[in-house]
């Protein structure tokens, strides 16, 4: 499935003028057969840019600057990359649809550096997932000057 700017405005619960300025920076990426493709042509944009664009719309309401808007969509783009995480138990794509059903407790730690994402965690209530107690997690936060937590859950409500 694919959307408009108007369908992510329902689906991301963003402002049609922020879904237009990450579209022309490159926040959230139009699929490329429909991006500038002049006049009369609306941008279209896949699932995983809907995931991207309800995450976004979170961190833009802590007032995140549009670069590091850019660097966090980068990140988040990656985990949906099956080709490097699968698709099974292990991979952030389970847990994003597990988290479209509202299925669970689905959160996402980002730990921020100085440019942008450091690191970003998952973690779940499901009893299947690689969890346990990562000691690296807390240095990172420790050496970081700030982390957020999106419910995922809660941003990727829209997709329900």
């Amino acid at each position: 499935m694919d959307y408009s700017i108007a369908e992510l405005v329902d689906v991301a619960g963003a402002p049609k003028r922020a879904l237009i300025h990450w579209a022309e920076t490159g926040v959230i990426k139009a699929d490329p057969v429909t991006d500038r493709a002049g006049s009369g042509v609306h941008r279209r944009f896949s699932r995983d840019e809907a995931i991207v664009a309800c995450i976004i719309n979170v961190l833009s309401a802590q007032k995140s600057s549009i670069g590091y808007l850019l660097r966090t969509s980068a990140s988040i783009r990656m985990t949906l990359d099956d080709k490097v995480f699968g698709t099974d138990y292990r991979s952030w794509r389970f847990y994003y649809e597990r988290a479209i059903k509202n299925d669970g407790k689905n959160l996402m730690l980002i730990i921020l550096g100085g440019e942008g994402p450091k690191r970003i965690v998952l973690q779940t209530d499901y009893e299947g997932a690689p969890q346990g107690y990562d000691r690296s997690i807390f240095y990172a936060i420790e050496n970081a000057a700030l982390a957020s937590v999106v419910s995922l859950n809660v941003a990727l409500r829209g997709l329900r």
